[in-house]
């Protein structure tokens, strides 16, 4: 009987102890999870003037200056920024693509399978795309590995005259 306090007290303890390493290791696990693709470079490539009507190419080229390969499953266009233009077909061609929103923002996702990023090289995403109306259109591009949300983002603006 003396010893229940003793007893408590050492399972509170352990209790503690068990949920400081559990907080522990969900911190570095968490990190891991979502984290920035810091080792992709993202550049963008466009007329510099396009006019209402005219076909032309819209290039997102990526480098990875990492030491692994990265594949990109994803890639996240806000839709602010197709507002004026149509997309007619990307290089490499997209698997699929959907309408999503977030936070109060209308994205549109494209889908990739295979597209690997070897260590030190640079693919192009090239989308060909229709001026539809002129004006400015600027949003962010967001591209997502196949890790669990791990991602870079971007901003992009198209004038269309």
């Amino acid at each position: 009987m003396k010893n229940k306090p003793l007893l408590f007290l050492g399972g509170c303890v352990l209790l503690i102890i068990m949920c400081f390493l559990c907080a522990g290791l969900g911190i570095f696990g968490f990190g891991e999870v979502y984290k920035d693709l810091d080792e992709l470079d993202i550049e963008y490539s466009k007329p510099e003037v396009i006019e209402e009507g005219d076909v032309f190419e819209w290039e997102i080229i990526v480098t990875n200056t990492g030491d692994n390969d990265i594949e990109i499953h994803e890639v996240e266009i806000e839709k602010s920024i197709l507002e004026g233009t149509e997309v007619l077909t990307s290089e490499p061609m997209f698997t699929s693509e959907e309408d999503t929103s977030a936070l109060g923002f209308e994205l549109l996702s494209y889908y990739y399978q295979d597209l690997v990023i070897e260590a030190g090289e640079t693919e192009t995403i090239t989308f060909e795309m229709k001026a539809r109306e002129s004006g400015s259109f600027a949003g962010t591009v967001t591209l997502y590995s196949t890790r669990f949300f791990n991602s870079i983002e971007s901003y992009e603006r198209f004038f269309i005259e």
